[in-house]
C-alpha cells in the first residue's frame, strides 16, 4: 500500500491513543508534531526524545484546536499519541538513507535514523519504513512510517 505523506505527526492510518502531558523543556524548532518523546521523571511531563532512546512512549501529534506551526512553551499541554500499526510521518535526521521496510530507531531532538545505524538493541526499534529517504547534510526529511509502539 502506498501512503500519501500528510503534516508532520498526523496519523495517516490506524488508530492512536491519545494521553496530554505537559512540554517539560522546549527545544526551539524541534518540540513539533512528529517527534518522539520520552516521559519525564515525573511521568506528567515529556521531553524530546534523544539518540538511541529506549524508553520513547509516542509522537507529538498535533492538536486540532491549536495551530500546530507554533511551538509550545514550557508548561503548554501536547497531545501524544502511541498505538502498534499506526502509520504516521515522522522526521529522519540527516546523513539517513532509509529503505522502505526498514527498522527506525530514536535520534537526537525526537528524529528517527536508521535502525541499522545503531547497537543491535531490540528496545530501540520504534517504527518500520513505509517510505523510502536519504536525507543530505544539511536537511532532515519527513518519512511516513508504521509505529511499532
Amino acid at each position: 500500500m502506498t501512503y500519501i505523506a500528510a503534516n508532520q505527526g498526523v496519523a495517516i492510518d490506524g488508530k492512536p491513543v491519545y494521553e496530554e502531558l505537559r512540554v517539560k523543556t522546549v527545544v526551539a524548532t524541534h518540540t513539533l508534531p512528529g517527534r518522539l518523546v520520552i516521559r519525564d521523571t515525573d511521568d506528567g511531563h515529556f521531553t524530546l526524545a534523544g539518540d538511541n532512546a529506549v524508553n520513547v512512549v509516542g509522537y507529538i501529534e498535533p492538536n486540532p484546536a491549536k495551530d500546530s506551526a507554533v511551538v509550545p512553551t514550557t508548561e503548554d499541554y501536547c497531545r501524544i499519541a502511541h498505538g502498534p500499526g499506526v502509520v504516521v510521518t515522522l522526521t529522519a535526521i540527516t546523513g539517513q538513507t532509509i529503505v522502505k521496510g526498514d527498522a527506525l530507531a530514536p535520534a537526537a531532538t525526537g528524529m528517527v535514523k536508521s535502525y541499522s545505524n545503531t547497537s543491535p538493541d531490540p528496545r530501540l526499534r520504534v517504527a518500520m519504513a513505509e517510505s523510502s529517504v536519504t536525507t543530505g547534510t544539511l536537511a532532515s526529511a519527513p518519512i511516513v512510517a508504521r509505529m511499532l509502539i
